[in-house]
């Protein structure tokens, strides 16, 4: 998939800080990266749900949880974030 940025995204981040990029990924990409995303979660939660709620860290059962180093966990979200189309953006964004 071809990635555009245009003079609209451009302006948007020096302005803002954020933009909206459409179409750089399919429904079924973005369908298999959160399936991938919410497997870690459910197996932190359990994690925190049996020991007791928490882990010492800001993560609480059924509250707020955080789940870190993804990619570093999971080939599937490693693949993800390795996919030329961020090439493309961080390199028109950043240089």
């Amino acid at each position: 998939m071809t990635v555009r940025i245009g003079v609209r995204q451009r302006e948007e981040m020096d302005s803002q800080g954020i933009t909206v990029l459409e179409r750089v990924f399919t429904l079924a990409d973005m369908d298999r990266l959160a399936g991938l995303i919410e497997k870690h979660q459910r197996l932190h939660l359990e994690r925190l749900v049996s020991a007791g709620g928490t882990d010492g860290s800001i993560s609480r059962a059924d509250e707020i949880t955080f789940t870190d180093h993804l990619a570093e966990a999971d080939s599937g979200v490693m693949a993800f974030i390795k996919r030329p189309e961020f090439v493309v953006i961080t390199t028109a964004f950043l240089g």
